[in-house]
């Protein structure tokens, strides 16, 4: 089931909700609630990475980590070939 949900400070008295072409020719239901009506899933906290920064002992050097990832990347170029 297709579904759409946007949570947005009303403004002005209009309305617009851009719809997926799924959508087209089909009967549809919508429900306007203000929030405090509704139960809204929480937030997810985003992961602070700042804590790992400089974490990572792997005895290489930047331009050896460079390599690396040039090398890694690389294989994505020979497969797609």
């Amino acid at each position: 089931m297709d579904a759409i949900r946007r949570i947005i400070t009303v403004k002005e008295l209009l309305l617009q909700v851009l719809l997926p072409e799924t959508f087209r020719n089909k009967t549809l239901e919508v429900i306007i609630l203000p929030t405090d009506e509704v139960n809204l899933p929480a937030k997810s906290e985003r992961f602070d990475f700042t804590q790992l920064y400089g974490k990572l002992k792997s005895g290489m050097s930047i331009s050896e980590i460079d390599d690396k990832l040039k090398q890694l990347r690389s294989e994505w170029d020979r497969i797609s070939d």
